[in-house]
């Protein structure tokens, strides 16, 4: 999928971090964008899963892949590591997902890549072990908390986590690639909230 970010060339860009954590932060900028994109809650289109959600989603999958391949660049010092690191921790756990979850579903998504892949992860359910007990992933249920999680309804009404994952994108993006614009959606919902 094309992003909002593709049009910038990296090479004009400055990159504190180098040009592997800079892709990080170009695809942040695509993730933000994404994430802020929910539909308006008067409309039908509230209650449906959506191509942006979809896009959502995406977003949170090409942070993780880009993270691999930023940290495995040998022009990054320990320092800088550590602080993308930090930065990765308070994302992921702002997330709908713990450790396991996000695991399996990074590579149930990856094997279903393709236009049916949310509806071919929604009929999987898997085997895993987290916080030392062994329990059953349902995929309708993870896709399920997606969408509630991206339009803070049910259980993430009122809890901040989706607020929380926005403004870490936006911290990296401020950290990684510090001269690209913050994306439209972000600007608009975050002068909407005041």
């Amino acid at each position: 999928m094309i992003g909002p970010t593709d049009a910038y060339p990296p090479e004009r860009h400055q990159q504190p971090y180098g040009r592997a954590f800079f892709l990080l932060g170009l695809r942040a900028v695509d993730a933000l964008h994404d994430l802020c994109d929910v539909p308006n809650r008067s409309t039908q289109e509230w209650t449906q899963w959506l191509p942006s959600d979809t896009c959502a989603l995406q977003g949170w999958f090409n942070i993780e892949e880009k993270a691999d391949i930023a940290f495995s660049a040998d022009d990054v010092s320990k320092k800088n590591a550590a602080q993308v690191d930090d930065l990765l921790f308070r994302y992921r756990v702002a997330l709908p997902y713990d450790e396991a979850e996000r695991h399996w579903l990074y590579d149930a998504y990856g094997a279903a890549w393709g236009p049916d892949s949310i509806q071919i992860i929604r009929n999987q359910e898997a085997r895993v072990m987290s916080s030392g007990l062994q329990r059953v992933l349902l995929g309708r249920d993870l896709v399920r908390r997606w969408w509630a999680w991206r339009r803070e309804t049910d259980e993430y009404s009122g809890q901040g986590s989706a607020a929380a994952a926005r403004e870490t994108l936006r911290k990296m993006i401020e950290t990684l690639s510090p001269d690209l614009d913050l994306p439209e959606p972000y600007l608009a919902l975050r002068l909407s909230c005041g």
